[in-house]
């Protein structure tokens, strides 16, 4: 059984835009049977499940995505669907129920279906976009002098904050893995520059890493981009390297605190939120508040 979840989401979306609403979304409660797969139509989707166990994900080869419902179990979907440059979210909580089902049994299924020939590539990381799929420049060869635009690692202007939990050999480490792509942001406007960090790092999340609260580092940069495995907090420390080293100051809201957290900039007089793991750059609809909530 296969879902058009783009309908489904036109039609419980309504236009909601994230952007200037920032109420709850109450969950949408769907029972579907193992064995099933929620289709993926929309070119510009990003799906979040907090259940790896019953979710597993498949991509075709003509780059569509598909949710395997592999185990009996309750997940909760997060959607956000980029459409004229406005965000949309719903939240699906999903009662799956059956017997545990093979994830190679359903792609040969869909394989054999009409209108579903294409085959999978790298279903063995249940995220947004299988691993390996990241074609940016973090983590790439860089050289090892100044580039003019690049603020050097010990003149950061967060640097201590950055610091906190790294040693000095770690904290370059980060530099030099985001250094490649930070060149390429250095002579565009600032604007640009935040949207596009925001962006690239929740790509490499996509792509590369795995979310853990428990794994060593969780908590900073070091986690983020050179073991891939962090939290919300390692997310916006990764950011605030990147934001430093463009010449942006930033303040890390709600450090260290079991909330979820991101960089705030002063850009030209409005605050700006800079947050690859919530999904969003822009100017901060009141002070300190987010606009997907917190």
């Amino acid at each position: 059984m296969h879902i058009n979840v783009r309908k489904i989401l036109l039609t419980l979306v309504a236009c909601l835009n994230i952007f200037l609403c920032s109420t709850a979304l109450a969950y949408e409660e769907i029972t579907i049977e193992t064995g099933s797969a929620w289709e993926m139509e929309h070119p510009k989707v990003l799906y979040q499940s907090d259940n790896h166990e019953v979710c597993e994900l498949y991509q075709k080869e003509d780059g569509k995505f598909c949710i395997l419902l592999v185990k009996p179990g309750d997940a909760t979907i997060t959607v956000w669907m980029f459409e004229d440059k406005k965000i949309y979210q719903e939240k699906f909580l999903l009662h799956v129920v059956g017997e545990p089902v093979d994830a190679k049994d359903i792609i040969a299924a869909m394989k054999n279906s009409a209108g579903n020939t294409q085959g999978a590539t790298n279903v063995d990381f249940p995220n947004v976009f299988p691993r390996g799929s990241y074609r940016g420049n973090i983590g790439q060869a860089t050289t090892s002098g100044s580039i003019n635009g690049i603020v050097p690692v010990n003149e950061l202007s967060n640097l201590k904050l950055l610091h906190w939990n790294l040693t000095d050999a770690q904290l370059q480490e980060c530099y030099d893995a985001v250094k490649p792509f930070v060149a390429t942001l250095v002579d565009l406007p600032h604007e640009e520059q935040m949207k596009k960090i925001a962006l690239e790092l929740r790509e490499f999340f996509d792509a590369r890493m795995e979310y853990s609260t428990t794994a060593p580092h969780f908590l900073d940069a070091y986690g983020y981009l050179v073991l891939k495995k962090a939290s919300c907090q390692g997310a916006a420390a990764a950011t605030g390297l990147c934001l430093n080293m463009l010449g942006f100051d930033y303040e890390h809201v709600n450090h260290n605190k079991w909330t979820h957290q991101w960089c705030r900039v002063n850009y030209n007089g409005t605050y700006w939120i800079v947050d690859p793991y919530g999904l969003y750059c822009g100017p901060e609809p009141a002070p300190y508040k987010h606009p997907i909530g917190e």
